[in-house]
């Protein structure tokens, strides 16, 4: 999910600034935050599908149509959510930096992948962390995290959320702001 999220979030905008693009999609009287809103639907709406059918797959191909009930549904509510946070972050890092694929893939796989495995402070920081503490609520499954589940998933849903609108809300403002060649 976030390697998707890297490609179709940061080569939204960052694409456009790269070719030198974006000045077209400026000179017309779209606002900024039209502009993100739009790119950020269109990225978050292919990396949701790609994640789904890969969830549903992998769900179909170990056989777990036995497993709990809810379980599938619960796995597609948390992907759906944490492809739309990390599609906003990495949609603004492709309008800030030049080289937002090789930082989000660091992010990702070093800070994601092996601090936030081994600290829990570390994992306050991450994407993933709050992904499955909305996949935990949903289950009700005490044992899958430390909190209890209510808070655990209601707390992540709304970080998740308020991290997807800061972040598109921030895109907006800056493509609004930005000065282009």
């Amino acid at each position: 999910m976030p390697i998707l999220a890297i490609g179709y979030g940061a080569a939204g905008i960052g694409a456009e600034r790269a070719d030198r693009t974006l000045i077209y999609l400026t000179l017309r009287p779209l606002p900024g935050a039209g502009i993100a809103a739009a790119k950020f639907a269109a990225a978050t709406l292919i990396t949701i599908v790609a994640t789904w059918l890969a969830l549903i797959a992998s769900f179909v191909l170990l056989g777990l149509s036995d497993a709990p009930a809810g379980q599938l549904p619960a796995l597609l509510i948390a992907g759906a959510l944490g492809s739309a946070a990390y599609c906003a972050i990495f949609m603004l890092l492709g309008l800030l930096l030049r080289r937002a694929l090789l930082i989000g893939a660091i992010y990702v796989l070093i800070w994601e992948g092996a601090f936030a495995g081994l600290s829990t402070s570390a994992a306050d920081l991450s994407v993933r962390f709050y992904t499955f503490g909305v996949y935990a609520g949903t289950l009700r499954r005490n044992d899958l995290v430390a909190l209890d589940t209510f808070p655990a998933a209601l707390g992540s849903l709304i970080f998740l959320v308020a991290l997807t609108i800061a972040a598109v809300w921030f895109t907006g403002d800056r493509l609004r702001r930005i000065e282009l060649p």
